[in-house]
């Protein structure tokens, strides 16, 4: 999903946001600066990645609680 220590194109960063769920307009990507875009692209990552581990640690809850019940 993610490309490691290559510099990806604007047209990948806003493909790969898209597919963590972040919906930005390629254009308004394009605004921003090459070191900014590469900042924001970085805490979107750990945005998604944080966002994944606390639903992944819920579903574990909920499937544990469901499992209990029985």
């Amino acid at each position: 999903m993610f490309k490691a220590k290559e510099e990806m194109t604007i047209a990948e960063i806003h493909d790969n946001l898209k597919l963590m769920g972040f919906g930005t307009s390629l254009e308004n990507l394009a605004k921003m600066k090459p070191t900014e875009l590469k900042k924001f692209h970085k805490k979107a990552r750990k945005a998604f990645e944080l966002r994944y581990a606390v639903e992944k640690t819920l579903y574990q809850l909920s499937a544990e609680e469901e499992g209990g019940a029985e």
